[in-house]
């Protein structure tokens, strides 16, 4: 489609461009060699999971006002009424759109104390959004804009913690505008591919009590986890289906070929414990990264230029950012019936051309445990002495540990 191809040529330029303006951190100290084979560990799961939350929850949210004009009115008659209509929502409040009549249509959203239920539970919705469509449809194949908030407001969502629940409500803030093409159909056989730039935040308040010997507080406190992008533009394609056997399979292909994605973990003062605030950020320089889940072994393909502004978690204590190139050799896979975890049975990965990272499986300790496997990871640099590690489903922190920035 033409708008898909001259999105894509503009990321084509802008990988050219990206790859030629920023060097790499040289690997020449066996800290940035560990951090190296750190980064290779944590960031695919990180950005995966972070693009898939902005464009999933952000898309859910337009549909579920698609929904409730379809249920509602007509199209007809939506475009019949230049003030807009205005819906009851299910559990109170309303909901107000209007669509434009010329295409590209632009169908505006304005959510006013909409109480709703899902799966979840009970939520209430407040706030502007838009979508950006080409046809005149509640049900578009693609869009083509989406903005949640505006210059002034945010689109909010407040819910209410469950009977029983320690915990108390949430409140998720969003101001975000995806340009590009977003298909409103997900997890389908055919492939559905996103292709956007994204600014803007999701902030996700929960009013958590704090513990003590593992017993909650009656105080309740906010912690708050941020998501922002700023001129991130991103790919995204995902094919699912079944093989010749019959088992199920799942690939996706993402590519962050500009901008920056970062996350933030705010947690407040306690009694006994004092304010944190952690931040990862990363700058996409024409990075790709492939998933694959299938029966024979979930892997992973980790490719291209990044940089890693802040990486706080692990609190390495690094001045400056990394720059890294990373080429797969041999996807990282993990051994069948392993599921989950970056304990690959296998895999090659070179960085900056000269660094290798290998993973090699290891006896589990418990076979009949699905979640105990192990891996040794060596990385080999030149100049630098060789180094091995043991990494199991859920802990790297021996890797973490060595790549501590030298003073």
């Amino acid at each position: 489609m033409k708008h898909i191809r001259i999105i894509e040529v503009v990321a084509a330029l802008a990988i050219t461009q990206a790859a030629h303006a920023v060097g790499n951190t040289p690997i020449n100290t066996p800290d940035r060699a560990a951090r190296s084979a750190l980064y290779l560990l944590e960031v695919p799961n990180t950005l995966t999971q972070q693009i898939n939350d902005f464009d999933s929850q952000a898309r859910v949210i337009i549909e579920h006002g698609f929904d409730q004009l379809d249920a509602a009115t007509t199209v007809q008659a939506l475009l019949a009424a230049p003030h807009g209509i205005v819906v009851t929502c299910s559990l109170g409040g309303t909901l107000t759109a209007r669509m434009s009549r010329t295409a590209p249509r632009t169908v505006r959203f304005e959510w006013t104390d909409c109480q709703q239920t899902d799966l979840v539970g009970n939520y209430t919705q407040n706030g502007p959004a838009e979508a950006t469509l080409l046809e005149a449809s509640f049900s578009p194949k693609n869009l083509y804009g989406l903005r949640l908030g505006d210059a002034t407001r945010d689109h909010t969502e407040l819910r209410l913690s469950p009977n029983g629940s320690p915990n108390g409500e949430q409140v998720t803030r969003r101001n975000q505008r995806f340009v590009g093409v977003i298909p409103q159909s997900m997890f389908g056989h055919e492939p559905d591919r996103f292709t956007y730039e994204l600014t803007g935040f999701s902030e996700l308040t929960q009013m958590r009590p704090d513990r003590v010997g593992g017993v909650p507080s009656v105080e309740l406190y906010p912690f708050v986890t941020t998501n922002y992008a700023d001129h991130a533009l991103i790919s995204r394609e995902r094919l699912s289906g079944n093989d010749a056997n019959q088992a199920f399979f799942f690939h996706e292909d993402i590519e962050f070929t500009w901008g920056s994605l970062g996350l933030r973990l705010d947690s407040p003062q306690r009694p006994n414990k004092p304010a944190t605030s952690f931040t990862e950020e990363y700058r996409g320089l024409g990075l790709r990264i492939q998933n694959a889940l299938e029966a024979s072994g979930n892997s992973l393909a980790f490719d291209g230029k990044l940089q890693v502004a802040r990486f706080d978690f692990w609190q390495l204590g690094c001045a400056m950012p990394d720059v890294l190139t990373y080429r797969t050799r041999v996807r990282p896979t993990l051994a069948p019936g392993v599921g989950i975890g970056t304990a690959y049975a296998k895999g090659e990965v070179d960085v900056n051309g000269s660094t290798k990272i290998k993973f090699t499986a290891l006896p589990p300790q418990n076979p009949d445990d699905p979640f105990d496997s192990r891996a040794r990871l060596d990385i080999t640099s030149p100049g630098l002495p060789a180094a091995s590690f043991e990494v199991t489903t859920f802990d790297y922190s021996a890797v973490a540990a060595a790549a501590h920035c030298t003073p």
